[in-house]
């Protein structure tokens, strides 16, 4: 049974005044008109921020840019939340356009693990 996806599977980041912060495939969805509200998200975001992370990334499985309504190779957005390491950038919505203009703009993923443990200060040294 597949379940939390949805009928249409599609996945998207809503914010806490439950207004979409990704553009949507679909026509008649846009950011910031659409209050979304999920019982996935109510259930599990909760319990989630209890555990009290030093880093929480967001991300996708792959970009699908509205215009082309499908996957593509374009990046893949990536928020990071880090509050004692991350340096805040001016971007208040997340897909495609706005993450690559973000602090973090465009980096190869296999220095995703990196980044994070960096950012959760569990290395000893970043780099050379």
């Amino acid at each position: 049974e597949r379940t939390g996806l949805g009928e249409t599977g599609e996945t998207y980041l809503v914010g806490s005044n439950r207004r979409l912060l990704t553009t949507s495939r679909f026509e008649g969805y846009t950011v910031p008109e659409t209050y979304v509200r999920s019982e996935g998200v109510d259930a599990a975001l909760p319990n989630l921020l209890k555990l009290k992370p030093d880093v929480l990334a967001i991300t996708g499985d792959h970009s699908t840019p509205a215009r082309m309504k499908t996957h593509s190779w374009h990046p893949v957005p990536f928020l990071l939340w880090a509050p004692t390491t991350c340096r805040p950038d001016d971007q208040i919505q997340f897909g495609e356009t706005y993450c690559v203009k973000g602090g973090l703009g465009t980096f190869p993923a296999p220095n995703l693990m990196q980044l994070l443990m960096a950012h959760a200060n569990r290395l000893a040294k970043f780099g050379a």
